[in-house]
This record gives C-alpha cells, structure tokens and sequence, in this order.
C-alpha cells in the first residue's frame, strides 16, 4: 500500500501535524509521523501526536510530546514457533492483553512417527486452567508439508489436510484471549512421537499493548 501525506486544517489554519492516508483515501493517523520501528520517535512535538512505524504497522500515541505509547496495530500480525522431535506438550506462544487470534496453522516439516497421536491446542490465561481451543486430532504417520488448522469452535476436533500440500481450511471464526499478567498458546501431545511442526498464528490486538511472540 503506498502512502501519501497530506495537511489537515483545524480552524481553517493548516496545521503543522500532516494526516497519512492511503491512495484510496482512506486516514491512517491524524496527525502523524512515519518511520521504522528502528528509529528513534521524536520529541518536543505536539501533544496526542501519532507515529506510525511502516515496518511493523503499530501506531503510537504521545501524551506529553515526548514519551510514545502503543494504542493499536493497523492490520494482522505473524509469530512463529516449531515443535521439534520428539513432539513434546509445551507452550507455543505468550500473550499480552487481549487478542484475537485470527488464525493458527501447522505445517508438518518431518513426517509424524505411525503411532496414535492426539493433538490439540490451548489458552492459559495467567495462573487459570488452560481452555482448549480445540478438540484432539490424531496426526499419527502425516506426511510432510500436511497442514493442521483449527475452525475456532472449541468443540470441533484439529482439522488435518488429507492431501500433501492442500491449503488448510480457513478458520471460521477468531479465537479471543485476555489476561491480566500474561497468558500461553499451548499445544498437547498425547505421544512423543518424532516429528517437527512449524505452528504460525495470525492475530491482531485487541488492546494496547497487546501482543503475541514465540515462548
């Protein structure tokens, strides 16, 4: 997306904050800079200014001109863990503040031990009991590049592609998670079978400073 920046007007003056909008129009931040999540966010400039880092597409908010809080994300986000061999019942992610988890898939890079397998994954939030997320599903003997997803009703068992390579069914509905402190995307395994599993999660916040990394 290409981003052009143009001059708000509050009270028929322009003002020195310019707006980001899209080609369609469409603002980003109202009154706005730009830069990499890697560069230092400036100082001294007016108060509820807004930076948005092109990179990560996180905007931030001042509220005194010089110190930048988060406050929301302007599209889905991407983190990455994989279960190694032997498939081991662990933590795959952990969150902060609300999120909505759009999406969660597995990609089978070694090929699953023939052996009963059950999987399914779960939500920890703080110190309660976890709250799967989905039903168990036997992956035992799956191929590699067979993809694992889940539909987002809890009661529907793991989906697994029956075909090496087939695009995983999209999940139907988000999966929302909250936490005080800090919350864990788990996964179960009912075997130690060999096997490796790349697991990525699409979410977006739902809070600021909300977020998802690899545990």
């Amino acid at each position: 997306m290409k981003f052009i920046e143009v001059f708000g007007r509050m009270s028929d003056r322009l003002t020195r904050r310019p707006l980001l909008v899209d080609a369609d129009g469409a603002t980003i931040i109202s009154k706005g800079y730009r830069g990499l999540s890697t560069e230092t966010k400036p100082t001294g400039v007016p108060i509820d200014s807004e930076y948005w880092e092109r990179d990560t597409n996180k905007i931030y908010r001042t509220y005194d001109g010089t110190n930048w809080t988060f406050i929301r994300g302007t599209g889905a986000y991407l983190a990455t863990k994989t279960s190694t061999s032997p498939l081991t019942t662990g933590s795959l992610f952990t969150y902060k503040g609300s999120v909505a988890i759009v999406s969660i898939t597995g990609t089978i890079t070694t090929a699953i031990q023939l052996q009963v397998t059950n999987c399914k994954l779960n939500i920890t939030p703080d110190a309660l009991a976890a709250y799967d997320i989905c039903a168990n599903k036997d992956i035992s003997n799956m191929g590699i590049g067979t993809l694992l997803s889940i539909t987002g009703t809890a009661a529907n068992a793991m989906v697994g592609t029956t075909v090496v390579g087939a695009i995983a069914p999209g999940q139907a509905s988000i999966v929302p998670a909250t936490c005080i402190t800090s919350g864990v995307v788990g996964v179960t395994y009912g075997a130690a079978s060999t096997g490796v599993i790349k697991w990525d999660v699409v979410w977006e916040p739902l809070n600021a400073g909300a977020s998802i990394v690899a545990a």
